[in-house]
């Protein structure tokens, strides 16, 4: 309690005091000799106490001045308090700005990139997309201004964004909601793929089943039991497979080309072993997607071909008149693949 006649000047306004206390954790995060990962802790710990001094304290001096009370904290009326916060806050963004860059700096110096969505490239953009279809989307609710009922609609601790509803079609009127910000799950951070998992989530989006293995034999083979079979051959007799490619069971010859592009960014990939049985996937819809491959694709390995099931005869004959090589069994195929590959390294 301060006493009467004593000199105000020698205090310092508790709110005004906290703002300092915080910029101290900032100047932590400021220090360079500080490890890398603890400055990054001390710009999290600073952003949290903002948060909630804000929440708690900026609040309670926002409804005095609201509703015009004239009591001084240590000579600052709430609303001349509010402006002085307000001055003091500018000044740590700007410093709080200044350090994120230099430590984003560094991170990038330790092969560590933080990137938001303009930095995205396309593979990229295509895993975030479907990240947020899955994981985000489900989470995240509209609160339609109409339907607001008062204050208690909304929850503490909480972020909201305001956003613009429009029909695309012009016939609704245009609408406003709110979205509450999801901040624990799913993750504030989102680590991007490597290469192969890129390759892997491309293909997902193509409709195909791919996991990059470390063998030399590429292989395209349409259902995931046969696909295993094929590896084991391919193992049985020495080789090693360079995926696991599995089209799937629809009759696209789009897909033979997507996959033959996945198989072919693989330097690895020495020959190509296509395996396919005919159910719902027909074999001369795999002939015909196979040509249309090899006229948009320079091929400069060998392919080893076998078909059997439906439509497997006529898938053979379309082969056949462009001068495409192949085989009756899976062993035979394995066989000739890994001989084709000893050959190619020679």
């Amino acid at each position: 309690m301060v006493k009467k006649n004593t000199p105000v000047f020698r205090f310092i306004n508790r709110e005004i005091s906290w703002l300092h206390f915080n910029e101290r954790v900032l100047q932590e995060a400021e220090d360079e000799s500080n490890p890398l990962i603890e400055r990054i802790k001390f710009l999290g710990i600073y952003s949290n106490n903002l948060d909630e001094f804000f929440r708690v304290r900026v609040a309670t001096v926002n409804r005095m001045a609201a509703l015009n009370k004239s009591e001084s904290f240590l000579n600052y009326k709430p609303a001349k308090l509010l402006k002085k916060i307000g001055e003091i806050d500018a000044l740590q963004e700007k410093q709080f700005a200044a350090c994120y860059v230099k430590i984003v700096n560094s991170l990038a110096d330790q092969n560590i990139f933080i990137i938001n969505e303009k930095n995205l490239n396309t593979t990229q953009g295509l895993f975030v997309r479907s990240y947020f279809r899955d994981h985000v989307r489900p989470v995240i609710f509209p609160l339609m201004f109409d339907n607001l009922r008062g204050s208690n609609t909304l929850e503490d601790n909480s972020i909201y964004l305001t956003i613009v509803l429009n029909d695309s079609k012009g016939i609704a009127k245009e609408q406003m909601a709110l979205i509450k910000v999801p901040t624990k799950n799913p993750s504030r951070f989102l680590i991007l793929p490597s290469e192969d998992e890129k390759k892997e989530i491309l293909a997902k989006e193509k409709g195909l089943s791919y996991i990059r293995l470390d063998g030399s034999i590429g292989c395209m083979v349409n259902g995931a039991g046969l696909a295993m079979a094929t590896m084991d051959m391919i193992k049985l007799y020495g080789g090693e497979p360079a995926n696991f490619l599995d089209i799937g069971g629809s009759s696209n010859p789009q897909k033979v080309i997507d996959a033959m592009n996945l198989i072919l960014s693989d330097k690895n990939v020495k020959v190509i072993m296509i395996n396919i049985f005919g159910g719902i996937t027909r074999c001369d819809d795999v002939a015909k997607g196979l040509i249309a491959a090899l006229e948009q694709i320079k091929i400069q390995i060998p392919i080893v071909i076998r078909l059997s099931g439906t439509n497997s005869k006529e898938g053979l004959e379309i082969l056949k008149s462009a001068s495409l090589p192949t085989v009756e069994t899976m062993s035979e195929a394995a066989q000739k693949a890994i001989s084709l590959s000893v050959d190619f390294l020679r």
